[in-house]
């Protein structure tokens, strides 16, 4: 679901982008910034598939050059812009040919899988997250420090902050017969990610796939479509994420389905919720189930 709202969004900010703001200085001046800030020649650049701040303080635009052909330019453009100091910083970020090491690397260099659509970018904490769009089931999450510095690449979309650390889901393989979900903390001060879900030790995900496993299809099956089958890696939903600063926690929910397993699993056994609460306590993250109220 979360890669379906992603595709529509990055084709609805296209779209409607080409047709309000066709310039720089166009989104500049929609979002109540001077635009004395730059020179003529930049107001009047055509920009595509960009992502602007939801707030002024400061303003941040992620940007590609429109040349025309309806392909991005190979160079993303960051500005960002202090209304109170008058404090303008611009960068260029670059791809690199970097081979995709899976979903479950901090990489330390932007990847040219990661150079798609804008389709976030916010600043918190001292440290700015640029949500770009790989495919339906992958995204990319640009990590930058407030002064325009590359931090690092993550695999995946950002959800929520907390106390300076990134909640993201990290991206699945779009064409996989199921898309298990991952959630991870990144820490850009340490530059380190700490797994969060799922957790090994977990009652509810351990009797889902216990069900799974008395429905799953013959070998013949899972070889004729190329699925592992394997009933410990089914396809879950991450959503609801709130966060609460102030008790160190932050909860979601987590949506498991038998999609992908043929239909005498997706018959048999039903989809299920579990809401989960994760709590910092003595500097250490601990996952757990919240109680059915």
């Amino acid at each position: 679901m979360r890669g379906l709202l992603l595709a529509f969004a990055t084709l609805t900010l296209c779209f409607t982008h080409a047709l309000s703001c066709e310039t720089l200085g166009d989104v500049l001046a929609a979002n109540s910034v001077p635009v004395r800030i730059l020179p003529a020649d930049d107001l009047q650049r055509n920009i595509t598939s960009f992502a602007v701040s939801a707030g002024n303080s400061p303003f941040l635009i992620a940007y590609y050059d429109d040349d025309g052909s309806g392909l991005l330019s190979p160079v993303l453009h960051v500005l960002r812009y202090d209304e109170r100091t008058h404090d303008l910083r611009q960068t260029n970020l670059h791809g690199a040919g970097v081979p995709l090491q899976g979903f479950h690397n901090v990489i330390g260099q932007i990847s040219d899988d990661c150079m798609g659509s804008a389709l976030a970018i916010l600043e918190k904490d001292g440290f700015i997250t640029i949500d770009t769009h790989i495919n339906p089931s992958a995204g990319c999450v640009l990590v930058l420090t407030s002064d325009l510095s590359f931090n690092a690449e993550l695999r995946g979309w950002a959800l929520a902050r907390i106390n300076g650390e990134i909640i993201f889901e990290e991206g699945t393989v779009h064409f996989a017969s199921t898309h298990p979900a991952r959630l991870t903390l990144y820490d850009p001060r340490q530059r380190q990610m700490l797994p969060i879900y799922p957790a090994q030790e977990d009652a509810a995900r351990q009797q889902f796939s216990a069900e799974l496993k008395k429905h799953l299809p013959s070998s013949e099956w899972c070889a004729q479509q190329n699925n592992p089958c394997d009933p410990q890696s089914f396809t879950t939903d991450i959503d609801h994420v709130s966060v609460s600063e102030q008790e160190r926690s932050f909860a979601f929910d987590a949506r498991m389905n038998a999609d992908g397993f043929g239909e005498d699993a997706a018959r048999s056994v039903q989809p299920k919720t579990i809401h989960y609460v994760c709590r910092q306590s003595d500097g250490k993250w601990i996952l757990s189930i919240a109680p059915v109220e």
